[in-house]
């Protein structure tokens, strides 16, 4: 089972141009990772599949959310985390996430689907 980050990094990585407010685009591409040893994410506590980066490359001692690790027995976090904390969008914009796709809506479009979500059987929202 993929865990919230590692759904996210696979959604952008099948979307990889991500319009924004003001005309704006995102482009999302993999981040490079190593081979690691741990088999779970100390963030996400997902499985790492053998790759990742070191807590000790990825983690900034600014870090606020350390508490909140999840397998912290581990030294490394796996690819999902390594994309999310990679880009700053997925932290400055809203996100919708899908098996299909991933954008960020506006306050309107986050309204919209909240009052007439789209159909379950129905796969994509665009």
């Amino acid at each position: 089972m993929l865990t919230p980050t590692q759904f996210l990094r696979e959604a952008a990585l099948k979307t990889k141009t991500v319009p924004v407010k003001m005309g704006k685009v995102v482009e999302y591409a993999d981040v490079p990772t190593e081979p690691v040893d741990d088999q779970y994410c100390w963030l996400c506590g997902g499985k790492t599949g053998g790759r990742g980066v070191p807590i000790k490359k990825a983690i900034k001692p600014t870090f606020t959310d350390a508490d909140r690790a999840r397998c912290t027995a581990s030294q490394s976090i796996c690819r999902g985390c390594a994309f999310s904390l990679a880009y700053t969008p997925l932290r400055n914009y809203s996100i919708l996430a899908t098996e299909h796709t991933l954008y960020h809506p506006g306050r309107d479009e986050i309204r919209n689907l909240l009052l007439h979500p789209a159909h379950p059987t129905c796969g994509r929202l665009h």
